[in-house]
């Protein structure tokens, strides 16, 4: 089958992968002239499958007001008359409550642990493939008693579906990280998740598209869609600088982009 890519990030690279390994013919599309030319060149080099809880949970609508009038929240709000904006806000608001953010999160971990799972399994069928992978582990910590104890509470949840998470009193976290002795008074406590990665996306990025090349994946960089037009039969045409690549299934991961080439072309990616 002829399979075309969207995106040549991390998601459209993995997704090239494992099409080719199942024996498809896939081509991957991207308007830059490289891989991992937008988030995945600077995307942050956690790879954290426990850290997965929604934003959207119990206690954080009273946090908003005050959230939203700090420099360093972590939250920005810009109103508009966007009526999908208001929609959304509505959605999230809903989805606030204690039984809904757990059934989030527990779908979310079953992602996420998938993930931990293929990663794991990419990197021992190509052993080639550097990208400065570490088994770390991962330390959060926590100022005062009010922040620890909802993670507390987060914690005996998730290990319950299977999370290898801990707490810490602050001398144990000096233990794991002496590094963290000059700022003792500053530590309230902290959670440690052993099974935390650390990694370099531009170079996993970089590295899986020669494997991919190696593979007899097609790239078709620098090309930009111009046009994408569904046929009677169901086939898509792609259309760049009046090249024409018809494909059958046709896989969106050009990430924030996605949403414009929905409207722009009326093609449903979800």
């Amino acid at each position: 089958m002829n399979i075309t890519v969207l995106g040549a990030g991390v998601i459209g690279l993995t997704s090239a992968y494992y099409l080719s390994r199942a024996g498809h013919e896939v081509t991957v599309v991207d308007r830059h002239a490289d891989v991992a030319a937008e988030t995945s060149f600077g995307n942050a080099g956690q790879l954290s499958y426990s850290y997965v809880a929604p934003l959207a949970g119990p206690g954080v609508l009273s946090k908003l007001p005050v959230w939203l009038t700090r420099g360093d929240s972590p939250v920005r709000f810009r109103p508009s008359v966007n009526t999908e904006q208001w929609r959304w806000c509505i959605e999230f608001a809903l989805a606030c409550s204690r039984k809904r953010s757990q059934i989030t999160t527990r779908r979310l971990l079953s992602l996420s642990f998938s993930s931990r799972t293929l990663i794991h399994e990419l990197m021992r069928d190509e052993p080639r493939l550097d990208f400065d992978f570490q088994q770390s582990g991962k330390l959060v910590l926590h100022r005062d008693a009010n922040a620890m104890q909802s993670a507390v509470n987060l914690l005996e949840f998730q290990r319950s579906l299977g999370c290898e998470q801990t707490a810490l009193t602050p001398e144990q976290c000096i233990e794991l990280e002496p590094a963290l002795a000059d700022v003792r008074q500053d530590i309230a406590s902290g959670i440690y998740t052993r099974s935390e990665d650390t990694a370099d996306c531009y170079r996993f990025c970089k590295g899986l598209a020669a494997i991919l090349r190696a593979r007899g994946v097609k790239f078709a960089l620098n090309t930009p869609i111009e046009e994408l037009r569904r046929s009677a039969r169901g086939d898509i045409d792609v259309r760049s600088g009046g090249a024409r690549l018809r494909t059958q299934p046709l896989i969106g991961a050009a990430g924030i982009f996605a949403h414009r080439q929905n409207e722009r072309h009326r093609i449903d990616f979800s």
